[in-house]
């Protein structure tokens, strides 16, 4: 994660809370009310009402514009995932927008249950998250972000996977940004525990053209080179093996396209027949081996938050 220090004065702070309600079995459900929290039984509640709320605070925040979307995105342990769109989007103005969006679980388990049937293969537990999405500005500064919140869908009940979430609260993800004109400041990387200046990070810019080059061939740089969309830069950290169980794309794109969605660095460990590249969302890491070879996701068993152990250092600058 990179931590750009403490925010000037007249910052952006984004806030999406997501939460979900519905009116349940009072057998089951204290006051026979289903909120946030509370695990979800399809055979009870086929469906739920979703509830996002965006704020944006800061200088200019009154002139906020833009589009808060919602989707839901399935995918299992194998790789296989579906996007699908709960509401394609609502236009706001000013600093808070909201939306109400009904989630269909019955829908969601067909959909799974087709693909079982076509593909032959049973997962039995998968994730979903609910995305929601805004795209606008605020005077004049680009926003695009997405706040994810993550569930299981296992054994005809949905869990949410967030950790000792208070019942009844919303959860909220908060983002913050430099507001227009404000003086770009030093970034630091967190890397197993230590601070680092970006700058005694190498940055594997030219690794990254090189590598576009032979995917997509030189004349598909710019435009069309996935590595120029990202928002922040590849990272360069020591040499080491890779876990088992980290959890694998199936495509460079995938990987790429994952770090810019969720805003997160790309990290690249080399090695002498291979180069992996991995990013960290919500607490699993995702990897790309970029020599050629038959790619799948597995699930990384419970591990907390972070780097994993074995990004151990970083190269550092010369100190002469």
């Amino acid at each position: 994660m990179v931590d750009p220090g403490a925010p000037d004065a007249g910052a952006l702070t984004h806030h999406v809370d997501v939460s979900y309600a519905a009116t349940a079995d009072p057998a089951v459900y204290q006051d026979g009310q289903l909120i946030t929290g509370d695990p979800v039984f399809v055979q009870l509640n086929p469906s739920v009402d979703v509830h996002v709320r965006y704020e944006v605070s800061g200088e200019g925040a009154g002139k906020a514009e833009g589009v808060l979307g919602l989707n839901a995105r399935l995918s299992a342990g194998n790789g296989w995932q579906r996007v699908v769109p709960l509401d394609p989007g609502q236009d706001f103005q000013g600093a808070g927008a909201g939306l109400r969006a009904s989630l269909d679980l019955v829908a969601l388990r067909d959909v799974i249950t087709a693909a079982e049937q076509r593909t032959g293969v049973a997962e039995g537990s998968y994730r979903l998250e609910l995305e929601p999405t805004v795209d606008g500005t605020v005077d004049g500064t680009a926003i695009e972000l997405t706040s994810p919140v993550a569930f299981r869908l296992q054994g005809g009940q949905l869990v949410l996977d967030v950790a000792d979430h208070p019942r009844g609260e919303p959860v909220t993800g908060t983002s913050t940004q430099a507001s227009p004109g404000a003086p770009q400041q030093t970034p630091r990387l967190q890397l197993a525990g230590a601070s680092l200046d970006a700058g005694t990070v190498q940055l594997a810019g030219w690794g990254c053209l090189a590598l576009a080059a032979v995917l997509g061939g030189v004349g598909l740089l710019g435009r069309r080179d996935p590595w120029s969309r990202l928002g922040r830069p590849v990272l360069t950290v020591a040499s080491g093996g890779v876990p088992d169980g980290t959890v694998r794309t199936a495509s460079l794109d995938e990987l790429l396209d994952l770090a810019r969605r969720y805003d997160r660095p790309v990290l690249h460990v080399p090695g002498a027949e291979q180069s992996n590249y991995l990013v960290e969302e919500a607490g699993v890491w995702y990897l790309h081996v970029t020599s050629p070879q038959h790619s799948k996701r597995v699930r990384w068993s419970d591990r907390p938050g972070g780097l994993p152990s074995w990004v151990a250092t970083a190269p550092t600058a010369s100190q002469d």
